[in-house]
């Protein structure tokens, strides 16, 4: 994830199905605060939990450019946290930064 933070041309990123759990997805989270290129993170199926969750929800109030996350199947699945990723996601201020970058 460290090598991510100062990426500037990966656009899309597919970790589906690659065992990460809490502290990688944490690292993903720290990560995500400082890219500003990275609009796309796929990370279905992995081993993370509410404690990921969160943090990938905490990271998105920072980032403004990932507009697409996919993180399903991953458990115990919080609804709440799903939610409020969501609705971070499809928050029209998110697409406008996204367009203006």
């Amino acid at each position: 994830a460290d090598a991510l933070k100062v990426n500037v041309t990966l656009t899309e990123l597919n970790l589906d199905l690659n065992g990460i759990d809490d502290d990688g997805a944490v690292a993903l989270a720290e990560m995500l605060k400082i890219n500003t290129t990275l609009s796309e993170l796929y990370l279905f199926r992995n081993f993370f939990e509410s404690a990921g969750v969160r943090a990938l929800a905490d990271a998105l109030r920072v980032n403004k450019t990932v507009t697409q996350m996919t993180f399903t199947a991953n458990t115990p699945r919080s609804e709440e946290l799903h939610d409020e990723i969501d609705a971070l996601l499809a928050d029209p201020a998110r697409a406008a930064a996204r367009a203006a970058a």
